[in-house]
């Protein structure tokens, strides 16, 4: 048990008395032992009995709690992330934002977050509907993983509704854009490498379906027989594409990276500093790309939707489409659904069927009918 304490000084005329007679204006101490915990023998910083109470109560709210600190839980939820960088970045961004309005609301323990807090939370995010939902579901997966070790017993996040959002139609490059896009890399920078390097990124994204940092990243030992076979970034699956002849004769005749120190594993990296600064320095490329070529609302994601489309239209399945860009099913379907010729023409083929129907001529009679 800790208690209260005096610790005479040598002039108190109580001293002989022991530490237990309170009844003097020596200073306080707590003193003793609770829960297995170590001897504790702490100043409270006091001679007044009521103010040490207090301190005494609060000291052993911090040494016996078992609550769970909302930073240490923070600190916990992003160690067991295994996630891409990017990922990580923006599960960090939520996390500070959490940990913000949780300091400004003297909230120090995770099962003290309740549902409008959350609530204060978007207050504080000048952010899109889009965005929130996506910051929404980071909230989710924090608290749902402090349910899982008992931290707090609800998850204040999952009662929050998700926002609606309208997705917007992922319009590919037409023919003439992307031959702008080409003709750009021939006028970039002031050397050959620079224009060579431009157009390798453009064709490999055009017909691999890459993510920046996918290309960023890519090696030479990647690219055989004709072939590309590379595990996805984010994901981790392998996906092998075969290269067309124009893509193959950049690699072949792209020199070797910048800053590079003899034979270099990378095809646009020089493989110094870190991922990270190698795919800016790609982002930053294309954007002078897309700058002189003068295609209105181009970016580099849009390569991506330029091939799903086309593997759509050419009557490709979601799965399969999924398996080359890296991403689910469902996505493909939620965001390229209306690509998708087979599935427009079985939709055509159901209502043709109601169409011509018994209800439609049904209804055409009794109109003759009236």
């Amino acid at each position: 048990m800790i208690k209260t304490i005096r610790r005479h000084t040598p002039t108190c005329k109580h001293r002989d008395k022991g530490e237990n007679f309170l009844n003097c204006r020596c200073p306080i101490y707590a003193k003793g032992t609770e829960l297995g915990k170590p001897r504790l023998v702490k100043s409270l910083r006091t001679r007044d009995l009521e103010r040490a109470s207090s301190r005494l109560r609060q000291l052993k709210a911090d040494l016996f709690d078992d609550r769970k600190a909302i930073s240490e839980a923070v600190t916990l939820f992003m160690a067991a992330l295994e996630v891409a960088d990017g990922t990580r970045r923006n599960n960090q961004r939520v996390m500070d934002a959490l940990q913000t309005v949780c300091t400004e609301y003297n909230i120090r323990y995770v099962n003290q977050v309740k549902v409008e807090h959350i609530d204060l939370y978007r207050q504080s995010r000048p952010i899109a509907a889009s965005t929130w939902g996506k910051e929404l579901e980071v909230l989710r997966h924090f608290f749902r993983f402090c349910c899982d070790r008992e931290w707090t017993q609800t998850n204040p996040a999952k009662k929050v509704r998700t926002p609606k959002v309208r997705p917007t139609r992922k319009m590919p490059y037409t023919a003439e854009e992307f031959i702008a896009i080409l003709s750009a890399c021939d006028r970039l920078g002031r050397c050959s490498y620079e224009r060579q390097r431009a157009r390798a990124i453009v064709l490999v994204m055009r017909f691999c379906g890459l993510s920046v940092v996918d290309v960023a990243t890519l090696r030479r030992d990647e690219i055989r027989d004709g072939m590309l076979d590379r595990a996805r970034r984010k994901t981790g699956e392998i996906v092998r594409l075969p290269l067309p002849p124009a893509l193959l004769e950049s690699f072949n005749t792209l020199p070797v990276p910048r800053g590079a120190d003899g034979d270099c594993e990378y095809v646009f990296w020089s493989g110094n500093g870190e991922v990270r600064s190698a795919t800016r320095d790609l982002t930053r490329t294309l954007a002078q790309v897309f700058t002189l070529s003068g295609v209105p609302n181009a970016h580099a994601h849009k390569f991506r939707h330029t091939l799903a489309t086309e593997l759509l239209e050419n009557g490709w399945s979601f799965e399969d489409v999924a398996t080359v860009l890296g991403s689910s099913p469902a996505i493909i379907r939620k965001h390229y659904a209306q690509w998708s010729v087979k599935r427009q023409e079985r939709i055509t083929s159901l209502l043709q069927t109601v169409h011509g129907g018994t209800i439609l001529e049904q209804t055409r009679t009794d109109a003759a009918i009236c």
